[in-house]
């Protein structure tokens, strides 16, 4: 039977480094087991009924199984690596990472709303970035049982094996994804434009409703370019990652590399950004 109890500080055989990003990835994988055991309860058992409850506005959800899920993810890492900060979703939506030094950035169920519905598209996001910079990322897909995972400078995989972006060069062999915020804002406005001007010129789009997920297709090449608007760092931190380390290009809506900080994210291979790039810009 699978543990669902965090390991506690005094189970930490040792202070971990998180400098040594081996050690890290395997730490970040092993979390897998127990939150498959969360997460599936629902979708492993009918007469479970998922209770969601309304967060920042109506479409926004949270489940219990996000908060335990959150909570066996902090009280874990945080008992090995304890000087390590952590921004996560559900407990700590308010904080950012460290300017200097390392922070988890975790979101413990990216697709809530899929997963309050039933849908398979639902993951597990976590980053150990160093400042801005993720250095380490998984995302977890349960339903999918796909694991994808990235060490910066080490290349990108999906459960153990190397995955690349795609080589398309032309906006009208692209399959696009993007998302929309909770809250019908300018950042909605923004990427609705912006969907409307690529819609006719790209060979379509997907809604996946998971920010993680996006990305990662992205970096195995089941999407070639996804952009969004709105979105925190636990939503986006791993799959950039995933993206770059797949040789793949992540900026900001001007090309540049605040694309954290300034909430505006758009990735896909390094042929087609500048198309991507251009198409944004008329938008404005």
């Amino acid at each position: 039977m699978i543990s669902l109890h965090p390991v506690t500080r005094s189970a930490a055989a040792v202070r971990r480094d998180p400098s040594n990003f081996n050690t890290v990835m395997a730490d970040i994988l092993r979390l897998r087991a127990p939150l498959d055991a969360i997460l599936l309860q629902p979708h492993l058992d009918p007469g479970l009924r998922i209770v969601r409850r309304v967060k920042s506005s109506y479409r926004n959800l949270v489940t219990k199984y996000d908060r335990n899920a959150e909570k066996n993810i902090v009280e874990t890492l945080s008992a090995l690596y304890p000087d390590v900060g952590v921004v996560a979703e559900e407990s700590m939506p308010g904080r950012r990472p460290r300017e200097r030094g390392w922070t988890w950035c975790i979101d413990p169920l990216d697709g809530t709303v899929n997963y309050a519905y039933g849908q398979p598209f639902f993951a597990v996001s976590i980053a150990l970035m160093r400042g801005w910079t993720p250095e380490v990322g998984m995302v977890h897909v349960p339903l999918l049982r796909e694991t994808f995972s990235a060490i910066r400078g080490r290349g990108a995989f999906l459960n153990g094996r190397r995955i690349r972006v795609r080589r398309s060069t032309r906006l009208r062999d692209a399959l696009m994804s993007t998302g929309f915020p909770y809250v019908r804002n300018r950042a909605f406005r923004e990427n609705l434009r912006n969907m409307n001007f690529l819609l006719p010129r790209v060979r379509d789009f997907r809604r996946g409703g998971a920010a993680a997920i996006d990305l990662a297709f992205v970096a195995c090449g089941r999407l070639d370019g996804y952009f969004e608007s709105g979105l925190s760092p636990w939503d986006v931190a791993a799959g950039s990652l995933l993206v770059s380390e797949a040789g793949g290009a992540v900026t900001d809506w001007d090309g540049g590399s605040e694309w954290i900080l300034r909430k505006k994210i758009l990735a896909s291979n390094r042929r087609l950004q500048p198309a991507l790039l251009r198409a944004i810009r008329s938008c404005r």
